[in-house]
């Protein structure tokens, strides 16, 4: 996402170097597991003024996904959506944000996405809304929007940063037709990740202050917000959270040691954090950019009680079943990709990326 943070920018720099160099160690193989039935295929998209990216995608049911981003060196907000099958634009409202970074679907008539301002600070904006019909701009008080997610009573939640890093962070949700500030934090915690399942089972994630901090989890039971312990000396920075139940979830991190140990599978279950690690990469890895937290990747749930992983460093997709790991091809035409997101109650996934690209499992 931009505009890009100070200190984010500082790790991702180092993180960086070893993704283009292929150098982050794994601590287990990649086994040799049947890759789930299917595979990933590019879907037709309108033409979009280049340099642009799709920087979220949601699917709520089979027959209906969504899609934003930005082209024209995000000046230009994208608004897409299927309409029988097939991608097609939406003209955006004046007055939003030009840099939308994410989208989430209670409904096909119930669509969030959340966007960043460019120079301009005036844009109030930085939240639409698509009620079936038409999109329409919403004010929202978080100034830096990271992440949105809408829960299963079609609340929207957002989490983001106040203007920078130095102003602290903050989630958001929607109550009475109005934006209530849910977890307020202090600067030099940075959330970036929102998985909002039900109004109460909500988690945030992030970046804190330091490598030697609590690590920046945060769980919300209707109540109140918990800062959830992660055993370890160091802290990890919660790049994506994909909730499976009350008492499951997954976590994509990167632990803070000095050895930069490289990004981990977290599995959460009834209060206990298994980690996986992630195989070595294969080839035609892309170099990083410091752009959103999806720039070290992206999880979604399989539908079949496993993961899918897309962390740019491979020209394939990685599937983890729970106890091996598989790799599936990516179109040779995908380029970066930015987010995933499953089609509810299948095992259909969309996966959006830079160029306008967009691809489909199942």
């Amino acid at each position: 996402m931009q505009p890009t943070l100070t200190r984010r920018s500082a790790l991702a720099a180092v993180f960086t170097a070893v993704l283009a160099l292929g150098a982050l160690p794994a601590a287990l193989p990649a086994a040799q597991a049947a890759p789930p039935p299917g595979a990933w295929t590019a879907a037709a998209v309108p033409a979009l003024t280049a340099p642009s990216s799709l920087h979220g995608v949601a699917a709520p049911d089979p027959a209906h996904a969504f899609a934003v981003g930005m082209e024209a060196k995000e000046t230009v907000p994208v608004l897409l959506r299927t309409v029988n099958g097939v991608w097609t634009r939406d003209p955006a409202p004046a007055g939003i944000a030009p840099k939308l970074v994410d989208v989430a679907a209670g409904s096909a008539s119930n669509v969030w996405a959340v966007g960043q301002r460019a120079l301009d600070d005036r844009v109030p904006a930085r939240a639409v809304h698509w009620n079936g019909r038409r999109w329409k701009p919403v004010e929202l008080p978080l100034l830096t929007p990271m992440a949105v997610s809408v829960d299963s009573a079609g609340k929207p939640w957002v989490t983001g940063v106040n203007v920078n890093e130095s102003d602290g962070s903050a989630v958001y949700r929607r109550r009475g037709g109005t934006w209530e500030k849910s977890l307020d934090l202090p600067p030099g915690t940075t959330l970036s990740a929102i998985a909002a399942r039900s109004p109460r089972d909500v988690w945030a994630g992030g970046l804190a202050s330091s490598s030697t901090d609590p690590t920046a989890l945060y769980h919300f039971d209707g109540t109140a917000w918990t800062r959830v312990e992660w055993p370890g000396t160091w802290s990890r920075w919660v790049m994506q959270i994909a909730p499976v139940s009350a008492r499951e979830a997954w976590f994509y991190e990167m632990p803070l040691d000095p050895l930069f140990s490289g990004p981990a599978l977290v599995h959460w279950k009834d209060g206990v954090f298994t980690e996986h690690k992630i195989p070595a990469p294969g080839s035609g890895g892309l170099t990083a950019q410091v752009a959103d937290p999806g720039f070290l990747g992206d999880i979604t749930l399989d539908g079949a009680g496993g993961v899918w992983l897309q962390n740019n460093r491979e020209n394939a997709f990685l599937h983890f079943d729970g106890t091996s790991w598989t790799r599936v091809a990516k179109p040779s035409t995908s380029g970066y990709l930015w987010d995933l997101a499953r089609v509810p109650h299948t095992r259909t996934v969309w996966a959006a990326g830079d160029s306008g690209a967009l691809l489909r499992f199942g």
